[in-house]
């Protein structure tokens, strides 16, 4: 067993456009073959793309770019904005919580 493989990370991306299951097809294929893409499943209702990959072989900077090239909006990770910025590798996220330096969103304004 390979002790240095690396885990695979699952984020959900916003995929801007996408309206049908026959383009959410063309998405998912071309996500495929990116390096280290593990799973790809599109979704044109909530105009959103799950992917499991590993972090050591892609980004999401570069599933991002893929999603771009297919023709559709990609801000990256489909999340509110005031948790984590939409670009924001999970590993980084997952190692600062780890090491317990956890951002804190920004406080309500009062």
């Amino acid at each position: 067993m390979d002790t240095h493989a690396s885990p695979s990370i699952t984020v959900v991306l916003h995929t801007g456009g996408l309206l049908y299951s026959g383009e959410a097809a063309i998405v998912e294929r071309a996500l495929r073959k990116q390096r280290g893409v593990v799973k790809a499943e599109a979704n044109p209702v909530s105009q959103t793309t799950t992917v499991t990959f590993d972090p050591s072989q892609t980004s999401v900077a570069g599933l991002r770019t893929c999603v771009q090239e297919c023709g559709y909006q990609c801000a990256g990770q489909s999340v509110p904005t005031h948790l984590y910025d939409p670009l924001e590798e999970p590993a980084a996220r997952h190692q600062a919580d780890q090491l317990g330096q956890t951002t804190e969103p920004p406080p309500w304004p009062t």
